[in-house]
């Protein structure tokens, strides 16, 4: 025979639990004085009613961790899957960034290539018209130089160098002679 507290000490329980079991194991303990005494059917059908929820409990209780575990595996992976698409987003923004100022260095790369095909245009027409200035320039020349050879030939002009030059070369001076006559005069 026990008290309900004795019971609820060995149990290690308190005694409202004790009550709790007594209640749903519809068990009434005889009251001597202020005390409530147990007997042994009683004492062993409330053991096994603690014993069954205490080790229900404890089930619970090592369920739960599992359970935690795999909803804090689950918030891991939903976390981690969230902050690899923030970066893709940002990687994916960043490529269509680079990929507008690839397109303008493009349109840059067109446009010099434009001013470099004008400015060879330009270079070309520039040779062109001084290689046709040159020519007529030369032409120019030679004419004078014709018109002088023929001109000092008709009227005779006597230079010692030049009528020499004449003579010593079949009556036709040499460029040389030509020039240093043409723009010095001798």
């Amino acid at each position: 025979m026990m008290t309900i507290k004795q019971l609820a000490d060995e149990l290690g329980v308190s005694k409202p639990t004790i009550s709790k079991a007594m209640a749903d194991l519809a068990i009434k303990a005889e009251q001597l004085g202020n005390k409530y005494i147990l007997d042994e059917t009683q004492i062993s059908q409330i053991k096994s009613k603690i014993t069954q929820k205490t080790e229900s409990k404890i089930e619970n209780e090592l369920q739960k961790p599992q359970e935690k575990s795999q909803n804090s595996e689950e918030i891991a992976n939903n976390n981690t899957f969230r902050f690899l698409q923030s970066q893709l987003d940002i990687l994916a923004k960043q490529l269509e960034e680079k990929d507008k100022q690839i397109a303008e260095k493009d349109k840059q790369l067109a446009e010099k290539d434009k001013q470099l095909a004008l400015a060879n245009s330009a270079l070309e027409n520039t040779t062109a018209a001084l290689t046709a200035a040159q020519a007529l320039h030369a032409g120019t020349i030679q004419e004078r130089l014709t018109e002088h050879s023929v001109t000092s030939e008709e009227e005779n002009i006597s230079n010692g160098e030049f009528d020499e030059a004449v003579v010593q070369n079949d009556k036709k001076p040499s460029l040389k002679q030509r020039f240093k006559y043409l723009f010095f005069g001798e």
